[in-house]
C-alpha cells in the first residue's frame, strides 16, 4: 500500500487495475485487520470461504493483519499490520485511513463488512458491522484491573467509540440474544442482527494417535497422566484463569493443561508465580488447532472459566467431542450450550464451587448442578436469528 501518512492506506494501482478487470462483480470490503488467532480468527477464516464459493459475483478485499492462509480468484488481501499498535492507532483507521482507502479506490464499495465492533467511517453503499467484543458489559475485579489496566479504558469508553457513526449501519450483527437485547436498550433504533457462530470444522478422522505426535508437544504429551482436564484459554484476565487453577491446586490426584505460558503477558507471569509449584497443573502454551483436537479428544473433562464472551468458541469445540463442561453460570455460557446435557454450572468467581463440582464428577456422583434445557435456553424475541454463515449472508449481501 501506498502511504501519505504514517497512518494513512490507500490502494495501489495494481489493486484499482484489477478491480477494473471486473466491472460485472461487485466490490465487498471485509475489514479485520487486528485478527490473529482465537475466535476472531476463526470467525475470520470460516466466514470468507462461504463468500467466495457461494457469491461469486462479489470481489473481496479482505483488509487483514495476516495471510488467511487460502487463495481465490475472487479474493484480493490487503495485509495491514499497523493497526494493532495501540487501541487509538486502530480507531484511527476505522474512522480516517479507510475513508481514504474506500475513496481512493476505482470502484465503489457495494458493502462494506466491518468485523471488528467499531462503525468504520467510509464510502460505501451499505455499511454492515459485526460486534463481538463483550467487555463494557463485564465489571473486572480488582486483581484484573491491576494486571490488565486497560480495561478500564474499554469497560468506560470502548462502547462510547462503538457507537460514534453508529446508525449508518445497515444492520448491526452480534453472536447472542443476551447482548442483542442489551445493545437494544441503548441503541434502540438500531437494526440487530444475531447469528450464532459455528464451531471448528474439526475433522475427527485425522485425530493423531500417539505415535503422530508431533514432535513440538512431546514435552507436553509426556508429562500427561492417563486422565486429564483441559483448560482452553488465552491469555486475557477476563477468563479468569485462577478460578480454576486454585480449585485444581487443591486437587493433586487431577491433572489439568493449561493452553497459556508464562512469557505471554503480566497476568500470565502472575499465574505462572501463583500456581506452577503445583505438580498436576501444566502451563502448555498455544497450541495449533491439529493438537488442540487431539487434546479435546484424550481429555477427561473441559473446564472454560471465561467470565466474558459473546459466545466461546472452545465450548462449541468440546460439545462436538461430547465432553463434560465445567462453565460459570453467566447467560453467555447458557445461550451456548443451549439444549447440551453435558455440563455443570458453577457460580461465577467461586473457586470453591468449582471444586466440589469437579470433586463430585471426579467421584461419579449424580449430584451436578446440571440445569433443565428451558434453563438454560431462554427464549429472545425480537431479533432475526442465523445459525450458519450461508444464511446470514443470503440475507445480508
Amino acid at each position: 500500500m501506498q502511504s501519505v501518512f504514517p497512518f494513512s492506506l490507500l490502494p495501489n494501482n495494481s489493486l484499482n487495475a484489477r478491480l477494473k478487470c471486473c466491472p460485472q462483480s461487485k466490490v465487498l470490503v471485509v475489514s479485520a485487520q487486528n485478527f490473529r488467532d482465537g475466535g476472531p480468527w476463526t470467525i475470520l477464516t470460516s466466514l470468507l470461504p462461504v463468500i467466495l464459493n457461494n457469491f461469486p459475483h462479489y470481489i473481496v478485499l479482505a483488509i487483514v493483519g495476516q495471510d488467511v492462509g487460502f487463495s481465490h480468484p475472487n479474493l484480493i488481501q490487503v495485509i495491514e499490520t499497523r493497526s494493532k499498535s495501540s487501541w487509538l492507532v486502530r480507531l484511527w483507521f476505522e474512522k480516517f485511513a479507510f475513508y481514504q482507502f474506500s475513496k481512493g479506490l476505482s470502484r465503489t464499495v457495494s458493502i462494506w463488512l466491518a468485523l471488528h465492533d467499531v462503525t468504520p467511517r467510509v464510502l460505501a453503499d451499505s455499511i454492515i458491522t459485526y460486534y463481538h467484543n463483550p467487555a463494557p458489559f463485564w465489571r473486572p475485579n480488582l486483581l484484573s484491573v491491576l494486571l490488565s489496566p486497560s480495561l478500564l479504558f474499554f469497560r468506560f469508553f470502548y462502547l462510547f467509540a462503538c457507537s460514534i457513526n453508529i446508525y449508518s449501519n445497515k444492520y448491526f450483527i452480534c453472536q447472542q440474544f443476551w447482548l442483542a437485547a442489551t445493545l437494544r436498550k441503548r441503541f434502540p433504533n438500531l437494526n440487530i442482527l444475531v447469528s450464532s457462530p459455528l464451531s471448528r470444522p474439526f475433522d475427527k478422522s485425522s485425530q493423531p494417535i500417539d505415535s503422530q505426535v508431533s514432535s513440538t508437544y512431546s514435552c507436553v504429551y509426556n508429562k500427561l497422566q492417563q486422565d486429564f482436564f483441559l483448560c482452553p484459554v488465552t491469555p486475557r484476565v477476563f477468563k479468569r484463569i485462577e478460578i480454576a487453577l486454585k480449585a485444581f491446586s487443591l486437587l493433586p490426584h487431577l491433572s489439568v493443561l493449561v493452553t497459556i505460558s508464562p512469557a505471554q503477558n503480566l497476568y500470565t507471569r502472575y499465574l505462572f508465580l501463583r500456581f506452577s509449584r503445583f505438580s498436576n497443573i501444566h502451563f502448555i502454551g498455544y497450541v495449533d488447532s491439529s493438537f488442540l483436537e487431539y487434546l479435546y479428544s484424550q481429555c477427561k473433562a473441559v473446564v472454560f472459566p471465561s467470565e466474558l464472551e459473546t459466545w466461546g468458541l472452545p465450548i462449541s469445540e468440546s460439545m462436538s467431542f461430547r465432553k463434560t463442561l465445567f462453565l460459570p453460570d453467566l447467560p453467555y455460557a447458557r445461550e451456548t450450550v443451549g439444549t447440551y446435557t453435558n455440563v455443570c454450572f458453577y457460580q461465577p468467581s467461586s473457586s470453591s464451587h468449582l471444586l466440589s463440582s469437579i470433586q463430585a464428577y471426579s467421584n461419579n456422583s449424580k449430584s451436578l448442578s446440571i440445569a433443565s434445557a428451558a434453563e438454560r435456553h431462554p427464549l429472545h424475541d425480537g431479533f432475526i436469528h442465523f445459525s450458519s454463515w450461508q444464511n446470514l449472508l443470503s440475507f445480508i449481501l
